[in-house]
């Protein structure tokens, strides 16, 4: 190559959020909500699928409708970001019409249709689509949310654990306990801790990828070092022991050779 450029590339991918048992049910629908809304889901860091109990689907689904009722009153205004162009647009609504196809339950956050004028998609929880589904397989970068319920902690792990390595994950929860084993037994870029997609914002955490969701990372010191390059500097001193390192090796030098020999 006639210039060898190193690179740092933050990829992206699926981020899963984790919902324990003891978690706060309502902020975490709060949270994943506007996580998941902001730029209508066009974040490389919003949650991409959640894994939550499964006596609590109900539960969050009506809280997370309420929390975006609150947040955008009328989805149709500028607040409620708008798909980034026709050929993304497109992309979402087969995303929808494939999990239709499925008969799956899903579930709108906002009253309302799809609108192409203005490339709007309606805000929707999907639950328990198939794993097959291009929702499942590709990054959505909409808002599409896929609710998949577990039975035990470990279910949910294991879930995570058979996808790739994601850019960010998250996970809401009470118990310590459950949070330093998500944290020992799952891989990911990043992780926020009862919160979504704000450690991206802490100048000092550094960010990036593992894996397929990128690598290297920057914010803070960690940037300044990613994007410089240190100049090693060598300065020899008024004694120097160099000469012992070069031929011909008789004498004293053949002497401590072999006495390292030895020790050695």
């Amino acid at each position: 190559a006639k210039n060898l450029t190193p690179v740092t590339l933050e990829l992206g991918g699926k981020s899963p959020t984790i919902i324990d048992r003891n978690a706060d049910i309502k902020n975490a629908a709060k949270r994943i909500t506007i996580g998941k809304l902001v730029n209508a889901g066009q974040t490389c860091v919003a949650p991409d699928y959640v894994l939550l109990p499964e006596e609590n689907l109900e539960q969050f689904i009506s809280l997370s409708r309420a929390a975006a009722a609150n947040f955008y009153p009328d989805w149709r205004n500028v607040d409620f970001t708008s798909i980034i162009n026709d050929k993304e647009f497109t992309r979402q609504q087969a995303l929808v019409k494939e999990l239709e196809n499925t008969h799956v339950r899903i579930e709108p956050l906002l009253p309302g249709e799809d609108r192409e004028t203005d490339r709007k998609i309606v805000p929707r929880i999907v639950v328990n689509p198939e794993r097959e589904t291009r929702a499942m397989e590709e990054e959505i970068f909409g808002p599409l949310l896929p609710v998949i319920t577990y039975t035990s902690l470990s279910e949910a792990i294991e879930w995570v654990n058979r996808g790739e390595r994601p850019l960010a994950l998250y996970f809401f929860s009470r118990n310590k306990t459950n949070i330093n084993r998500v944290l020992k037994e799952t891989h990911a870029g990043g992780v926020a801790i009862n919160e979504c997609i704000l450690h991206v914002a802490q100048e000092e955490l550094p960010f990036g990828g593992i894996g397929p969701s990128g690598m290297g990372q920057y914010h803070g010191r960690d940037g300044f070092v990613t994007f410089s390059k240190a100049k090693s500097i060598f300065y020899q001193s008024r004694i120097n022991g160099a000469g012992l390192l070069t031929p011909p090796y008789k004498g004293f030098t053949k002497k401590m050779i072999n006495l390292l020999t030895k020790i050695a």
